[in-house]
């Protein structure tokens, strides 16, 4: 008789797949640096202006893009290769992190800049969430696993929003905090690159 598997292994059983294992691995740490940038994108938003009303624009910037696209995004994902979606999304969005950290750590950033770079994370981030809820399917072989793949997947995502740092209030702006908005930032881009799964 086949021994019942431990709660701990009912748990992560779709670990037990090597390319979701990978897949799950790499999006644990995207996502980490995902949340990342948001706060020291907020942050250096602050610094340069001390404007809650420009804060509240550039939050406003990198979401009404998902919330527009990513019905129609979805379709496409269904249509087309989703991990060289993914690879895609993820290299776009390490060049727009490479970008901002550039800007800033050159002293050239602008309010301005950060909110169209806003806007084009926006538009990678709509077609990189509908991919990567997609292509947990292709990466469980055992589709009585999947389940708690898709279980696994939503864990990495809401833990990678808990680890962002919680600001209690805005300090003010200071060379040496726009220094360390551009290393938080930098920090991400590193996170972003791509980690293919095998087929």
């Amino acid at each position: 008789m086949k021994p019942m598997p431990s709660p701990a292994g009912r748990l992560t059983r779709a670990l037990q797949h090597r390319n979701f294992r990978l897949f799950f691995g790499g999006q644990s740490i995207s996502l980490v640096g995902t949340w990342i940038t948001r706060v020291a994108t907020s942050w250096l938003v602050y610094r340069l202006t001390g404007s809650e009303l420009l804060l509240g624009v550039a939050g406003f910037a990198g979401q009404i893009p998902t919330l527009i696209i990513t019905p129609f995004a979805g379709v496409l994902v269904d249509r087309h290769d989703r991990r060289r979606i993914l690879l895609i999304t993820q290299v776009a969005s390490l060049l727009q992190s490479a970008l901002l950290a550039a800007l800033t750590f050159t002293n050239v950033i602008t309010v301005t800049q950060i909110i169209w770079l806003q806007v084009i994370q926006g538009v990678i981030n709509s077609f990189d969430t509908p991919a990567r809820q997609a292509f947990v399917s292709e990466m469980v072989e055992d589709r009585r696993d999947l389940p708690n793949a898709i279980a696994l997947n939503s864990t990495a995502a809401q833990s990678g929003r808990r680890r962002r740092s919680r600001r209690k209030s805005m300090p003010r702006k200071n060379a040496s905090s726009q220094r360390g908005a551009a290393t938080a930032v930098t920090s991400k881009a590193s996170t972003r690159m791509p980690r293919p799964c095998g087929r």
